[in-house]
């Protein structure tokens, strides 16, 4: 059985979750962010239920090109608490949009709380070059980074890809059932098309690349060795002498010096050295303006996802021509305009002929015509909805609450009473013992290893030893309920002062950020780190954890007074609790 191709949906459609993380990443200029905003958008423009639009809430919000998702009121911060929310409105379906995105810990792309929901999981898929590209796979790290997803896309209900031909690899490459795999395409942004104006295109080009000169014939290649930008040159000498005279070969991509030095010495080997532009990265209006302004575009790669820059310069009105592998017979459709990548020989015989011949001109401009409108972003996201369109929803979700403190702690001691209605993963300092009803993870993996934002709630049981510095850290980093079993903190916050290089400069810091202008005198002149005259004279250091904190749980009525006063007259009235934390706790969590 072969990958389906899915038709455009009519409107309508599913209820669904799009996981967008993939346009925080710090290669947020890349294809594959740009598919992921672009994409999201058009299910917006289309009216989709949008459940939520989902941020990984541990990486800044979205660079300039996204930011026209912020527009979107689904767009939110993928947490238990927002996602536990869209379910609880109504059958969503769960879109990965980026299944390899490079975030740690891995959790991030497959949430528990998603998986704990049963609803559908939809994963993209750009390509499988990892899975059959050596250069991917150099080190056992990488080895096992495409591993882990590979084998969580294989754990998908539907695998949707951006061409046919990147189907057909994912069920080759990935195993995946056919059934279970659908190419909805790719688009191209409606920022490409014909200019207005070739006098200001001419500018453009004059201004940021002085060397280039029309006509010329253009390429936007790489410098992996898939991009075959090696084969494209040693083509290019290829071609008759009188062409390269008239023609200049002007090849745009991101340059590494080493790349660079290695086809410069390439073109000098080659004897082409008068007729090749090497331009380096260039802004998006000059790369419009090399589009526009070219005589014809040449794609030499040996394997793509789907061939973006060939759809990118046939809606700029440029005539193209590219390799015959993978997905790129799919953007034009014209096999006459096709050629084998590793054959150096044919790309120089067909650039030649695409240069020369007037009747091959005109039957490749009418091809490349027709092609032009083919892929747009509603289309796709129509084949989106037609395809998920199928699933069902999800059932309702457990919470999910994370307990964090130190060994002994008694918060601990909760856990047999919310297991039963909450699903409970500890994190302690110091040496654990196993908790039944409970999985046990050391606090250093609160954070780096799990995503606190995947739970529902995050309790902190806080005392005053040395092991309880790690939970107040992880308190102030990652707000909750915090539980005190005592109202002053001033021990906890000297401990942590002992552990910096100048202690006392340190607690003295600790101070001034807690109190400001309100350090007691004797706290501001004597012994920072005496923790009894700290007490003494009022400096109970609770301040700072109160007013981060969603709930503040107390022993006693006497201590919740000393915290709300700690917290000072001008900050906001923490919410505290005075009572036992078996009664306090669950009812904070809301159970029965």
């Amino acid at each position: 059985m072969s990958p389906r191709v899915a038709p455009a949906s009519e409107g309508g459609g599913p209820r669904l979750w799009v996981d967008a993380q993939a346009v925080q990443s710090p290669h947020f200029e890349r294809g594959i962010p740009r598919y992921v905003t672009a994409l999201t958008l058009a299910l917006g423009a289309r009216g989709t239920d949008l459940a939520g639009v989902g941020l990984n809430p541990s990486q800044p919000l979205p660079a300039e090109p996204h930011r026209g998702l912020l527009d979107l009121p689904a767009t939110t911060w993928a947490t238990a608490a927002s996602f536990r929310a869209a379910v609880g409105a109504g059958p969503l379906t769960y879109l990965q949009a980026s299944p390899f995105e490079g975030f740690r810990p891995v959790q991030n792309l497959w949430p528990p709380f998603v998986l704990a929901a049963g609803v559908p999981l939809v994963s993209v898929v750009y390509d499988t070059i990892p899975f059959h590209d050596p250069e991917y796979r150099v080190t056992p790290e990488e080895r096992s980074f495409h591993a882990v997803r590979g084998e969580l896309v294989r754990q998908s209900d539907l695998v949707l890809a951006i061409s046919e031909a990147t189907a057909r690899d994912a069920v080759t490459d990935l195993g995946i059932d056919p059934a279970r795999v659908v190419a909805i395409g790719s688009g191209v942004s409606g920022a490409f098309g014909p200019g207005d104006d070739p006098a200001l295109d001419a500018a453009v080009l004059a201004a940021a690349l002085p060397g280039v000169r029309a006509p010329f014939v253009f390429s936007v290649c790489g410098w992996m060795d898939r991009k075959n930008t090696d084969g494209l040159l040693t083509a290019w000498s290829l071609v008759p002498a009188e062409l390269r005279s008239r023609y200049q070969l002007v090849i745009t991509c991101s340059l590494r010096a080493d790349v660079q030095a290695r086809w410069e010495r390439l073109i000098d080997d080659l004897g082409v050295r008068g007729s090749v532009v090497l331009t380096g990265a260039v802004r998006d209006d000059v790369l419009l303006a090399l589009y526009r302004t070219a005589e014809l575009f040449v794609y030499p790669s040996r394997y793509e996802g789907f061939g973006l820059p060939i759809a990118e310069a046939v809606e700029c009105g440029t005539a193209a021509i590219s390799s015959d592998t993978s997905s790129m017979p799919e953007v034009v459709g014209w096999e006459p305009g096709l050629f084998p990548p590793d054959d150096p020989a044919a790309i120089a015989a067909l650039t030649t002929r695409a240069l020369t011949d007037t009747a091959y001109q005109t039957d490749l401009d009418a091809a490349c015509a027709a092609a032009r409108g083919r892929h747009t972003w509603d289309a796709v996201a129509g084949r989106l909805l037609t395809a998920v369109g199928s699933l069902g929803g999800g059932r309702s979700l457990r919470r999910r609450v994370a307990l964090v403190a130190a060994a002994g702690s008694p918060l601990l001691d909760l856990v047999p009473a919310l297991a039963g209605s909450c699903e409970v993963d500890c994190f302690v300092s110091g040496p654990a013992r196993p908790v039944e009803g409970a999985r046990v993870f050391p606090v250093r993996a609160f954070g780096p290893a799990l995503e606190p934002a995947a739970y529902d709630e995050r309790v902190y049981g806080l005392a005053t030893s040395a092991g309880d510095v790690a939970v107040l850290d992880a308190a102030l980093a990652h707000p909750g309920i915090v539980c005190l079993a005592t109202a002053s903190l001033a021990g906890l916050y000297a401990h942590r002062a002992l552990a910096r290089a100048e202690p006392a400069t340190a607690m003295r810091a600790e101070l001034r950020s807690i109190y400001g202008e309100r350090i007691p005198e004797r706290a501001r002149h004597g012994d920072p780190l005496d923790v009894a005259a700290l007490t003494y004279v009022g400096a109970h250091c609770t301040a700072a954890i109160a007013r981060a904190s969603r709930a503040v749980v107390v022993p006693d009525e006497r201590s919740a007074r000393i915290v709300e006063l700690d917290a000072g007259a001008l900050a906001a009235r923490p919410a505290v609790h005075a009572g036992p934390l078996a009664e306090v706790v669950p009812r904070l969590l809301g159970l029965p």
